[in-house]
Formats: C-alpha cells, sequence, structure tokens
C-alpha cells in the first residue's frame, strides 16, 4: 500500500505536529482527514439544575426555508445537465480558467463543511498515481497546473465558495480529463448529505479577460448523498471541453479516492 503524507486540514496540537515530521514517519490519507478533536473529544456538557428541557421536548419549530443568497451574476452560457460545450470555441486563446463553485446550506447543514477536489484522470479514468488529486491538504497537483486557490466552506460569503485554477498549456499530456468534486466533511460519520444543500453551481471564468465562460446549476440534491460530481474538464481531439455532469454518490472523499484509483 502506498502512504500519502499530508497535512491535516483541522488545526493540530504542536505535539501532532512533531510526531507527523519525524524522520521516515508516513501517514495515509485516512489518518489525517481524521480531525484533531475526534481522537480526543470533549466530555458532554453537564445540564444545569432546573434547565428548561431541550428542545425535542419543549418541541421543535418547523424548518425554515433556505435563504439565499447573492451569488456573482450568471453573464455566461447556462447549461444544462450534460450539456458539453468546447471551451477552445468559446474562448480560442483560453490558456488559464478558474473554476469557481458556490452553494447555499438548508438550517440542517448550517453546520456542513463542504470541500472541493479535483482528480487528474488518465485515459483509463484513473488518476496517473496517488498524488494526482487536488484537495484541502494537497493544493497543487503535480504537474502545477491545478491549483486549490480558497475555501471558505460555509457558504456564507457573497462570492465563489471555493475556487480552482487550471493552467491548460500546463496540463501534463497524459492527462485526459479532470473530474471537479464536492464533498461533505465527515458526512459518513454524521450522517450529513446533500438534502441539505441548494443552490449549488460551478462556473467556469477565463482568469485573462475575467469573462464567465459557463455556468452550470445543480438541481438534483438527496439524503443518500454526501459527494457530487458537478463537472469534468476533458481533451476532444486539439480542444478543450466541459461536461456538466452533476452527479451524486454515497462515497465520502476515500471512497472517491478508491473509485479514481488512489491507494489511500
Amino acid at each position: 500500500m502506498v502512504h500519502i503524507p499530508m497535512r491535516a486540514k483541522n488545526p493540530m496540537r504542536t505535539s501532532d505536529l512533531v510526531r507527523i515530521n519525524q524522520p521516515g514517519r508516513k501517514h495515509t490519507l485516512q489518518m489525517l482527514l481524521q480531525p484533531a478533536d475526534r481522537r480526543n473529544p470533549p466530555a458532554p456538557p453537564v445540564p444545569a439544575r432546573n434547565a428548561p428541557p431541550p428542545a425535542s421536548v419543549r418541541g421543535t419549530p418547523p424548518p425554515m426555508p433556505v435563504v439565499r443568497r447573492s451569488h456573482p451574476p450568471v453573464t455566461g452560457a447556462i447549461l444544462q445537465k450534460g450539456q458539453k460545450i468546447s471551451l477552445s470555441r468559446l474562448e480560442p486563446d483560453l490558456d488559464v480558467l478558474e473554476v469557481g463553485l458556490g452553494w447555499d446550506l438548508a438550517p440542517g447543514g448550517q453546520s456542513y463543511d463542504l470541500d472541493a477536489e479535483a482528480f487528474l484522470l488518465g485515459p483509463s479514468g484513473m488518476v496517473l498515481g496517488d498524488d494526482w488529486f487536488v484537495f484541502y491538504n494537497q493544493p497543487v497537483s503535480p504537474d502545477g497546473a491545478v491549483r486549490l486557490l480558497t475555501a471558505d466552506a460555509s457558504g456564507a460569503g457573497h462570492e465563489d465558495d471555493e475556487i480552482l485554477r487550471v493552467c491548460l498549456r500546463q496540463v501534463n499530456p497524459n492527462i485526459a480529463k479532470i473530474a471537479f468534486i464536492l464533498t461533505i466533511n465527515e458526512a459518513r460519520t454524521y450522517g450529513y448529505h446533500f438534502g441539505n444543500v441548494a443552490n449549488a453551481y460551478v462556473r467556469l471564468v477565463s482568469q485573462s479577460t475575467h469573462r464567465e465562460l459557463v455556468r452550470f446549476q445543480l438541481t438534483d440534491y438527496y439524503s443518500n448523498v454526501c459527494s457530487m460530481v458537478v463537472g469534468e474538464l476533458y481533451r476532444y481531439n486539439s480542444e478543450w471541453r466541459f461536461n456538466p455532469v452533476g452527479n451524486g454518490t454515497g462515497d465520502d472523499l476515500a471512497g472517491l479516492c478508491t473509485q479514481y484509483g488512489v491507494n489511500t
């Protein structure tokens, strides 16, 4: 088994960093995805004397509707699921592409932490190697072509929540496709799901012209889905094309790594 040394997303104690940086020590993806507070969970709070009964006893108010926040305005072509399009024809000199993702959270999902990932795949649909995927602990692909720029996972801002930058001319020639993924952190542990996510989208923007080329609004949100393949950038002959996928899966990040050939 190949081990992948990476930093954990959640803050670590100094002692954790010392152990990780010891010579010869390697850590698996599963180890480093585990938050520090899960290893030493805090003791549950002790109810105060004469405290009011919990909400489940008093009666829980009905769920509130999703409050739509201000996303960047739509200025590019609006795509439907599966409607593939040539980016090279939209902008012949396209070189650097920014892939912006955004979403809203329903009240039941306000504690969710969503993350964007990119898997760089060969012609077989599998990664070239265990490090050919980009996520919060590995923000740059080995060829330097794909980079995770931002991580505002709360869905509370007024711009894209996460952005991945793709330098098309720098993509390894053996890469046939780049799959862009949204996952919910610790979804399998706590039962988080996309049924509490709304208004999710992916948009492609030319860095040189700041022009939004295309946007795809996701429409399917299910309680058995904790990861979403939002779209794929792929080579076709001599051009780059985009496929808006919008398919959900019950796999978490570790499951997706297995699906795309990453040995964790």
